[in-house]
């Protein structure tokens, strides 16, 4: 029984100086760089040292956990997708009589705002189209049109600090990061005092989920002007 238990040992001492040998690994990267992983803590579980810079990254550690590390680095080293948003600037009321004609994708949110609000009439100021990579940052602005003729132009600013997808049983749903939508619009209270261009800013900010085809309302913000209430609705695709 003694020589039997010798034997075990021996045998076992190799595999276990396998597993503690040291390996240092240099990983070339094509969409990604390290400085995603630098800071974000995604590689802590795999127990190895990472340095690098750019898209070079290296590994340092047991060999098993290295090649488990690397493993993981690859399935996030793939080309990122475009993603397509839709942003409607929707203005709202009290009077009846005053709608626009509704583009028919927004008719069911419409209708869920109406029962939700006291507002009556609703209309479409505004679509704003941004396409961009996930994992980046989207921004854009624009003018709407103004409420009168003879109104100063109305300005908006709407950026998100990153747009990501992850995949879901019901498809895929985009993550909108720190979603700001900021309106400019001039303050004729005060540019009756000043006798020159005055601005009132008002913001919607968000961190939303927006499943593929689903249209969701970001928020709603107030401006004490004609037409000084508005809705800012979402929707968002994966496109090639």
């Amino acid at each position: 029984m003694k020589k039997w238990l010798f034997a075990m040992f021996v045998c076992a001492a190799p595999v276990l100086s396998a597993q503690e040998k040291e390996e240092v690994k240099v990983v070339d990267l094509k969409y990604i760089s390290y400085d995603r992983f630098s800071t974000s803590g995604l590689l802590n579980p795999f127990h190895v040292r990472v340095s690098g810079s750019g898209q070079t990254l290296i590994l340092a550690g047991p060999a098993s956990n290295v090649v488990a590390a690397e493993a993981f680095l690859r399935k996030f080293d793939v080309k990122p997708r475009n993603v397509e948003a839709v942003f409607y600037i929707v203005a709202a009321g009290g009077k009846a009589g005053e709608s626009s004609t509704m583009p028919s994708e927004l008719e069911p949110v419409i209708k869920q705002l109406r029962h939700a609000f006291a507002y009556q009439s609703f209309r479409l100021l505004e679509t704003a189209v941004v396409r961009g990579r996930e994992n980046a940052r989207f921004e854009t602005s624009g003018q709407l049109p103004p409420s009168k003729p003879d109104d100063l132009k109305r300005m908006y600013y709407l950026s998100t600090q990153q747009v990501s997808i992850s995949p879901g049983e019901k498809g895929n749903t985009i993550r909108f990061d720190r979603l700001q939508f900021r309106l400019s619009s001039p303050d004729y209270v005060v540019m009756n005092v000043t006798k020159k261009a005055e601005y009132i800013n008002a913001s919607v900010n968000a961190d939303i989920d927006v499943r593929e085809g689903q249209k969701v309302v970001v928020g709603k913000s107030s401006l004490e002007a004609a037409e000084g209430t508005f809705f800012v609705i979402v929707t968002a695709k994966v496109v090639d």
